[in-house]
């Protein structure tokens, strides 16, 4: 059939495409084997990919966080906690690169670092946060709030101020 359709000047590959995929393996195979074919190994691209893909599902979350853990009101009122735990998402990404990059390819315990840990360390932060806060505002409510130290002491900061100016 095949000697048919090529004196007829067809192809037996525009004819059947079922055959088009089996030539065409057997086209890179046999490049391949002679060296000219690479082929791309996709494993090796999936640390990359995946850190990628963390990056862009915590990006926003891990900048919030970094944001709320820097203002000065929460430095006051929480002290560092809260920025160690805003940078532990690009820790735990980092360190789940860098699992599947020394595995070459995918794996379990990168996935689950990089995913499980980001959203833990920001289930973490928002948990503290709240409850530390939920905390202060009680204490500031009360109306003897100068047992706290940290008020009574924004209260002499504050009258500092006025005397002075």
């Amino acid at each position: 059939v095949a000697l048919w359709l090529k004196g007829r000047g067809l192809s037996p590959l525009e004819i059947e495409p079922r055959y088009h995929h089996h030539k065409a393996r057997i086209m890179m195979h046999n490049a391949h084997i002679a060296g000219e074919y690479k082929g791309v190994n996709v494993l090796e691209a999936f640390p990359l990919g995946f850190a990628f893909f963390c990056i862009l599902l915590f990006a926003i979350p891990f900048v919030k966080g970094v944001r709320l853990a820097f203002n000065f009101d929460v430095i006051y009122w929480f002290g560092i906690v809260p920025m160690c735990a805003a940078l532990l998402p690009a820790i735990f990404i980092a360190g789940g690169y860098l699992v599947n990059r020394r595995q070459a390819g995918s794996t379990k315990t990168g996935i689950i670092i990089a995913m499980f840990g980001s959203g833990f360390a920001l289930l973490l932060l928002g948990n503290f946060m709240s409850l530390n806060a939920a905390k202060l505002v009680t204490k500031l409510e009360s109306s003897d709030c100068y047992n706290l130290q940290a008020s009574s002491a924004l209260v002499d900061a504050y009258a500092a101020a006025s005397d002075f100016w």
